[in-house]
């Protein structure tokens, strides 16, 4: 069997002395996640009590960390494959784990500079990184339509700072040539006001 990268039933060097039971992961979608969402969850320590624990244990602990409008369903899946027993429920304390929560109490410490928007670092330059939230601002904003008329307006009535101009010659706006470009450049010049007012 060895120890291979290609092996799918080794994840790890563990002591021989441990079971085999221990040693391998099946081929399950629950088993597999656990090799890779609690280690970078929870580092060397929590990559060695996640291999270790029952699998129900490790189920039960990511259930707890993911997005509360997937918990119910995760669980009832979790249930039916009889990972988890009938009457098992997410805590209450981690049933609140929605984004615009989670946002709000991070709020203070990214006004604070200490939440980058990429903490680990990015291969994204200063510049796609300002354009990142404007551009999701636009893809929600397309699912209502009304609100595109108010965009443009405020798109063509303000004038872009220097930071902003990067941005639009990022997206190659910064001469549009077309009425749909510039169209496109006031929606983007926009969504970048906008997507900085939070």
């Amino acid at each position: 069997m060895g120890n291979g990268v290609n092996s799918v039933h080794i994840v790890a060097d563990i002591p021989s002395g441990m079971s085999s039971a221990h040693r391998a992961l099946t081929r399950e979608p629950f088993a597999r996640a656990r090799r890779f969402v609690l280690p970078a969850m929870a580092g060397a320590f929590g990559l060695y009590v996640a291999m270790h624990s029952p699998l129900r244990d490790v189920i039960a602990a990511m259930l707890g960390v993911a997005d509360s409008r997937f918990q119910a369903e995760l669980a009832r899946q979790a249930k039916d494959a009889g990972k988890l027993p009938k009457n098992f429920e997410v805590p209450a304390a981690h049933r609140e784990n929605f984004p615009e929560r989670i946002a709000k109490a991070l709020q203070p410490a990214r006004e604070a500079g200490l939440l980058p928007q990429f903490p680990f670092g990015s291969d994204f330059t200063d510049t796609e990184q300002r354009l990142i939230p404007a551009l999701q601002f636009l893809q929600e904003a397309r699912r209502s339509p009304q609100r595109l008329p108010g965009l443009l307006w405020q798109g063509f009535t303000r004038r872009p700072d220097a930071a902003d101009r990067e941005c639009l010659a990022r997206l190659g706006l910064d001469r549009p040539a077309t009425l749909s470009e510039r169209a496109y450049r006031a929606l983007v010049s926009a969504a970048l006001v906008r997507s900085r007012e939070g």
